[in-house]
This record gives C-alpha cells, structure tokens and sequence, in this order.
C-alpha cells in the first residue's frame, strides 16, 4: 500500500494521526455545517409550539381548547377536555423547551 506524503507545512497540519498509526485527513468543517442542527432545531420546535398553542389558544387560526376536546371526543377519548389540554401543552411545552 502507498503512502502519501504530505509535501508542505500546511499539508502537514491536514494530517493527524489516528491510534493505529493511519493518516486520516482532518476535517475542515464550516460555520454552514456547524450551524446546520440549530436551525433545523430552531425551525422544528417552532412549528411544534405553534401546533400546540393552536391547540390551546387558537392562535394562528387554530380551534383553540374547546375545538381541541370536541375532537378528543369524537374520536373516543372522552372526557375530551383534559385530553386535548394534555395534547396541547406537551406540544406547546415540548415545542418552547426545544428552543432553549
């Protein structure tokens, strides 16, 4: 197997050496990549709070708590109040928690 060797100073610093003795390449990273899993967090928790504020609020043209437990209902979860404040505040909770 061939070794590359590197041919400068610079090269030099892209290389590390691993446990085993191979050279690996390091890796250079972006602020792009670095960044990346807090915005797609960021976004995610947003939609799920907002989810869950129209659940319990009506916010953004939701049905609000009483929309909310009239579907609990009519899909079989009666009583349908607590389920959909259950419903809505894990949602509106998880959504604010995810944010921090």
């Amino acid at each position: 197997m061939c070794e590359r060797v590197a041919s400068s100073p610079r090269e030099v610093a892209r290389f590390e050496k691993t446990r085993e003795g191979v050279k690996t390449a390091k890796s250079r990273g972006s602020r792009v990549n670095e960044s990346a899993t807090m915005i797609v967090r960021l976004v995610q928790s947003s939609l799920i709070g907002g989810h869950g504020a129209q659940k319990l609020f009506g916010s953004f043209g939701g049905p609000g708590l009483e929309g909310t437990s009239g579907f609990m209902e009519m899909v079989g979860m009666s009583p349908g109040r607590p389920w959909a404040y259950l419903a809505g505040l894990s949602e509106f909770a998880g959504g604010m928690g995810g944010m921090m």
